[in-house]
């Protein structure tokens, strides 16, 4: 899976890492960038999430069946599903807002 993402990241941004710009200009290089890095946060997001509420929910199965290691199911889950919202609110509060990106769809 690690794997697949890096090339899909790899194969939206490698254009604009060696894209001339015109006029010789680096700010429009630089907003391509971003929107590229944007648009693979938003894929990412969405294989994320519903993988992190399968992992929830398998967790919540385990639970019932007794399974002692359920609650690490569980506490996974929650990482995975809102890990964008955790990293983001962590940035927030050391005053890197600047650095969170909001991912595109």
């Amino acid at each position: 899976m690690k794997v697949f993402l890096m090339l899909l990241f790899l194969v939206l941004v490698s254009e604009n890492l060696f894209a001339q710009a015109p006029g010789g200009g680096g700010g429009n290089q630089l907003q391509s960038l971003k929107s590229a890095i944007q648009m693979v946060l938003g894929i990412m997001f969405l294989i994320a999430f519903p993988w992190g509420v399968v992992t929830i929910w398998q967790g919540a199965v385990l639970k019932k069946k007794g399974d002692p290691e359920a609650y690490n199911s569980i506490i996974a889950g929650l990482w995975i599903a809102g890990g964008a919202l955790i990293i983001g609110a962590i940035f927030y509060a050391f005053s890197l807002g600047g650095a969170v990106l909001t991912p595109q769809f």
